[in-house]
């Protein structure tokens, strides 16, 4: 009996050890879960706002793609003839259709043939050759020799699939040089509600800065852009496999592909047909994989006054017929070389800093986003155009304004449309990023 007390009280050290362990394992638990509620909350604090209508199959959720890659094959310009050049090809239609540029809107007397993975032959095809619907118009204005933006078609004579590669060569020459072009086909699938994607063209000058792309970036996917491709002429060679990782798509919901853009004219000789074939190309490379395509440039960025959403505001526009193939919205140059905005601090993003524009005598081109999957986005979408007022979305230019406007007395006008995402903009976590990228 004189050492049942010391037995008891060693039984009560131990329970007591055994209950710390617990609470303090019960604790750590709670926290992990406390955080990742909070982490919740931020997230939806972050990316949902008032009056922001987000379906859960909408962008919310980025679209990865599903096949071997927006990518693959790998695009390239190449020589068909001194006068030819073909960049890319997709099966669309029953036919292959090749997207390309051309000094002459003439008919190309050319012949094509198709490769097919059964075969080890190629099989003859029917060759066509168009001017896009803008270089059309463009050649039957100026009636003589230019650039211009073209396809060139090859329609299998048999029915025998899809091909993997197609050829051009000339018919008038005794050993013709046959250019192969590999054909990009995506099996078919449902558009993605409210998704957008958003094509870049190459920046103009070399190198861009790591901070103009992480801006742009982290802006557009505040409004519901999560997938952009960017044709690159080596302005983006530094940061390009930082943007397309996997950690940028996972960590930040933004899913970034890069194509090469080895333009064979000088910018000066370029003139739109570049723009014109890069947007076909865009086009075609995005049909039946997103609801709304768009290209712009990396000063360029799309703002609505009222809504949150992108996709949201493009669909109130076409909430009745469902048919629009084409949306206009009105662009406005802001000058990057006029005073900061009083309100602005320094390390902000331009877009934050200048607030100010001047009209210019020439009227800015307007931006459009197309919806390939109405037919007529992909031919004539004039006849089935919303065109959205500056009171409701504009795209601002980010651009130096010439000494002229700047000098001419006009007042610089006013306008505060991007400062109401300044408060997430600056929270946003990519953004922050953008000195850890390269």
């Amino acid at each position: 009996m004189k050492h049942e007390k010391p037995t008891m009280k060693k039984y009560y050290q131990l329970a007591l050890v055994i209950i710390s362990i617990v609470s303090v394992v019960s604790l750590l638990f709670y926290r992990h879960e406390y955080n990742r509620l909070r982490y919740v909350l931020e997230v939806l604090n972050f990316f949902g706002k008032p009056g922001q209508s987000i379906s859960v199959t909408s962008e919310c959720t980025t679209s990865f793609p599903d096949d071997a890659s927006w990518t693959n094959p790998t695009p390239m310009w190449q020589r068909l003839t001194d006068t030819h050049y073909v960049y890319s090809a997709f099966w669309e239609e029953g036919q292959v259709k090749s997207v390309g540029v051309a000094t002459t809107g003439t008919d190309p007397k050319f012949q094509c043939q198709l490769w097919y993975s059964q075969t080890n032959q190629s099989v003859p095809g029917k060759f066509g050759f168009s001017l896009t619907d803008s270089s059309e118009k463009r050649y039957d204005r100026l009636k003589h020799s230019k650039l211009f933006a073209s396809h060139f078609y090859c329609k299998p004579k048999n029915g025998v699939g899809v091909p993997f590669g197609v050829e051009f060569y000339k018919t008038d020459e005794l050993v013709p040089f046959k250019t192969f072009v590999a054909v990009y086909h995506a099996e078919e699938k449902s558009t993605v509600a409210n998704s957008t994607v958003f094509c870049v063209a190459p920046a103009g000058t070399l190198p861009l800065q790591t901070s103009a792309v992480v801006e742009f970036l982290s802006y557009h996917r505040l409004v519901g852009v999560a997938n952009f491709m960017a044709y690159d002429g080596g302005a983006l060679t530094r940061i390009s496999s930082a943007l397309s990782s996997a950690k940028v798509a996972a960590g930040y919901d933004i899913v970034a592909t890069f194509l090469p853009w080895n333009f064979p004219f000088s910018q000066r000789e370029a003139g739109d047909a570049a723009t014109a074939a890069l947007q076909s190309d865009c086009l075609l490379r995005n049909s039946g994989r997103h609801r709304n395509v768009a290209v712009l440039a990396w000063d360029e960025y799309v703002v609505p006054r009222y809504h949150h959403h992108l996709g949201a505001m493009l669909d109130d526009f076409d909430s009745g017929r469902k048919t629009t193939a084409r949306f206009e919205i009105p662009a406005v140059a802001f000058c990057s070389n006029l005073p900061d905005d009083v309100k602005s601090r320094k390390g902000m993003p331009l877009v934050l800093r200048k607030t100010h524009y001047v009209r210019t005598g020439g009227d800015e081109p307007p931006f459009h986003v197309y919806r390939p999957h109405v037919k007529s986005a992909l031919g004539d979408p004039s006849l089935t155009t919303q065109r959205i007022s500056q009171g409701i979305a504009a795209l601002h230019r980010y651009v130096p304004c010439s000494a002229e406007d700047i000098a001419s007395g006009k007042p610089a006008l006013y306008e505060p449309a991007m400062l109401r995402f300044s408060g997430d903009l600056m929270k946003s976590a990519f953004l922050k990023s953008k000195k850890t990228l390269v």
